[in-house]
C-alpha cells in the first residue's frame, strides 16, 4: 500500500524539525559554537531565536557558543546567550569553564554576566586551578574581589599544592595580594619545597610585592622548612 504524497510531505517536514544539532550539522547546517567561533554574530542570534535546543550544543573539544561568545570578548553576545538559557558552568573537554576564560583575559564586565548567571566560582580544571587563581596570575584585582564576594575558596590548591596568592606573588600583581590577604588568605602557606607566597614573589624579583608582605607582617628571616 502506498501512502498519499501529502502524508509523505508531513513526515519528512517533521522529521526535519525533529532532527538533532548532530544531524544537521550532517546536512551542512552550521552549529552554534561554529557561527561564534567565525564571529558570525547576526546570523548567531538569527539562530537563537529560532532554535533554542542548540543553545549548549559543544565542539568536539567541548567549546559552546557562550565559550566562544567570551574568548571574543563579546560582552552583549555572552548576556544573549545567558539570558537564552545558556549554562554558565559548563566545562570544556578540558574542564575550562567560560568563566575560566573571562579571569584568563580579566574581562571583569563578563565575569559579572557569568557570575550573576550562577556560575560555579569554584569550579576546577584538569590541573585543579580555580577561577580565583587564574584571576590572580592575571591581575585584575577587580575580577578577584568578584570571586572572593561570592564565596570563591581563597586558599584553594592546585594540583601542585599552589594558591591564589602564591600565583599572585609569582606575577607580581600586588593588587591581587591585597585583595587575597583582606579575604583571609594565608601568606605562611607553604610547598613542600618550602616556598611561601613572599617567596615566590622574591623569587621574581617583584619588588614591591615583597615590600608589600612586609608591610602585611611577613617575616623576612623566617628559615624555609625544606
Amino acid at each position: 500500500m502506498h501512502r498519499p504524497w501529502n502524508e509523505w510531505v508531513m513526515l519528512l517536514v517533521f522529521g526535519l524539525l525533529a532532527l538533532t544539532v548532530a544531524d544537521r550539522k550532517l546536512l551542512g547546517q552550521t552549529t552554534l559554537p561554529e557561527l561564534a567561533e567565525r564571529q558570525s554574530w547576526d546570523d548567531l542570534i538569527e539562530r537563537l531565536d529560532s532554535k533554542k535546543s542548540e543553545i549548549d550544543f559543544a565542539q568536539s573539544d567541548g567549546m559552546t557558543a557562550l565559550h566562544w561568545a567570551v574568548d571574543h570578548q563579546r560582552a552583549d553576545i555572552v548576556k544573549k546567550l545567558l539570558d537564552a538559557g545558556s549554562n554558565p558552568s559548563l566545562g570544556t573537554r578540558y574542564s575550562i569553564t567560560p568563566l575560566m576564560i573571562a579571569c584568563r583575559q580579566g574581562n571583569s564586565q563578563v565575569a559579572e554576566l557569568l557570575v550573576a548567571a550562577g556560575a560555579k566560582v569554584d569550579s576546577r580544571a584538569l590541573g585543579d586551578e580555580t577561577p580565583l587563581m587564574m584571576s590572580s596570575r592575571q591581575g585584575n584585582a577587580s575580577v578577584v574581589e568578584l570571586l572572593l564576594s561570592k564565596g570563591a575558596e581563597v586558599d584553594a590548591t592546585d594540583r601542585k599544592g599552589q594558591t591564589a596568592l602564591m600565583w599572585a606573588a609569582a606575577a607580581g600583581n600586588t593588587d591581587c595580594v591585597k585583595a587575597l590577604l583582606d579575604s583571609g588568605a594565608d601568606m605562611q602557606k607553604e610547598l613542600r619545597s618550602g616556598f611561601t607566597p613572599f617567596y615566590f614573589a622574591a623569587r621574581s624579583g617583584h619588588i614591591d610585592t615583597t615590600e608589600y608582605f612586609v608591610k602585611r607582617g611577613m617575616d623576612v628571616n623566617r628559615p624555609m622548612n625544606v
